[in-house]
């Protein structure tokens, strides 16, 4: 779930760490390290591509991006989501519906 996350905030614009990290914690709590790992797994997988861009002050920052390739993930992964998460809608709507119970009689 964190790495169709982090695909998605990449959709949206390239980042660095800091700012994915941080972009991530406003919406779900994550443990300190945890979205370095996940770049790093999907920076290997060639998911994403890392390069360095000099800030302010000569300071080196890794900057993210989806590949086409994470691309095509990204999309399997947010259409995958969506059917799990609308399948356990319908389940929850159809259980609060009472049921029918049909006298013969």
């Amino acid at each position: 779930m964190l790495e169709l996350c982090i695909l998605s905030l990449l959709h949206r614009q390239d980042s660095y760490g800091y700012d994915l990290a941080k972009g991530l914690s406003q919406h779900i709590e994550t443990a300190n390290g945890t979205v370095y790992q996940i770049l790093r797994r999907l920076t290997s997988a060639g998911l994403i591509a890392a390069d360095f861009s000099e800030e302010r002050g000569g300071h080196l920052r890794k900057y993210y991006s989806l590949t086409t390739i994470g691309y095509e993930a990204y999309q399997q992964q947010k259409q995958e989501w969506l059917m799990f998460t609308n399948t356990i809608d319908e389940i929850l709507r159809n259980a609060e519906k009472p049921t029918q119970i049909e006298v013969i009689g």
